[in-house]
């Protein structure tokens, strides 16, 4: 687990809710992909480069193509108990219907849900920190932005 300071912590915390508030509405998705038992990855690097590549790449070439925009955050919790991990995925809403956003990963699961769903969008971005940083090794990237959102200044 990495250790942070309370300070810092909160601190990363207010930036990343604050980055995702300005970037994304109601109308953009929450996604959750699981594992089937079996399917898991397992190294972390693997996981996310199943993300990458079975999500974020495709949508990202797809809608450059269309000039449709395109961001995401997301999130990977690793169970510290051995349970398959979880990605969670923060992406603006596209002409992608949710049987096909599902379609795109073979792994397991997906959940969909519209960001307006999910309730106070602090509370989600910190949940997301903090389940992520249950098992983070230090230096990791706890949420990953896409590079080209507004940030705080």
């Amino acid at each position: 687990m990495a250790t942070r300071s309370p300070w810092h912590t909160q601190r990363t915390i207010s930036n990343a809710a604050y980055t995702v508030q300005m970037n994304f509405s109601g109308n953009d998705l929450f996604l959750t992909f699981g594992y089937v038992p079996g399917r898991e990855p397992r190294k972390k690097a693997t996981g996310r480069g199943f993300l990458i590549t079975n999500i974020i790449r495709p949508l990202r070439n797809s809608r450059v193509a269309a000039g449709v925009p395109f961001r995401y955050c997301y999130s990977t919790r690793w169970g510290p108990d051995g349970t398959p991990p979880e990605h969670r995925l923060i992406l603006s809403a596209g002409p992608e219907t949710a049987e096909q956003l599902a379609a795109l990963w073979p792994y397991g699961p997906v959940v969909i849900h519209p960001l307006r769903e999910m309730g106070n969008l602090s509370g989600l971005v910190a949940r997301l920190y903090n389940e992520a940083m249950e098992t983070a090794e230090p230096g990791e990237n706890l949420i990953t932005f896409c590079h080209d959102l507004r940030r705080p200044g």
